[in-house]
Parts: C-alpha cells; sequence; structure tokens
C-alpha cells in the first residue's frame, strides 16, 4: 500500500503550525520552533485575510512583515524580547 494524498498535506500543515500559528485571532510567528532552529525564515504564508513573512536570527526575532487590506486589524503575539514594532 502507497501513501495516501492526506499524508504530504499533513506533513506541511504541521511545519506550517511551527512556522506560524493563529490562535484565538492573534499571530503567532514561530510558535514551536525546535532547537537548532535558530535560523529560519518564511515569506507569504496565509493567515486568515493576511500574508505574513518572519525571521529569526540566532534564536531571535529579528523581522515580521504583514501585508494585509486596508483597515484590518491585526493582533500579533511577539516574544518578550522582540525588538519595537515598526509601521512601514
Amino acid at each position: 500500500a502507497g501513501l495516501c494524498l492526506e499524508t504530504p498535506l499533513v506533513a506541511m500543515q504541521s511545519i506550517h503550525e511551527m512556522l506560524i500559528l493563529v490562535q484565538d485571532g492573534v499571530i503567532v510567528p514561530f510558535p514551536l520552533c525546535v532547537p537548532g532552529w535558530e535560523n529560519a525564515r518564511f515569506e507569504n504564508l496565509r493567515v486568515d485575510s493576511c500574508c505574513v513573512g518572519a525571521q529569526r536570527r540566532n534564536g531571535e526575532l529579528v523581522e515580521v512583515k504583514i501585508h494585509a487590506p486596508k483597515d484590518t486589524e491585526i493582533r500579533m503575539q511577539l516574544p518578550h524580547d522582540a525588538a519595537p514594532v515598526k509601521n512601514n
């Protein structure tokens, strides 16, 4: 018996949730990074009506980019030691 269609989809969903998670309407970048993922980056992952990108360097969140429709309310949970948020 071979793999079924759902197997790769479940694997991709697991990786997606390690990179970004939305919980109770709050976006959480890198919620489940495993040890050894000191440097990681993703771009244009869709959550709700937004596309999000983020980067970790040396174990710290250094960048988050959000592309959303105008007047979209965005709630995000950042690590306590994250750099100040800049709105561009």
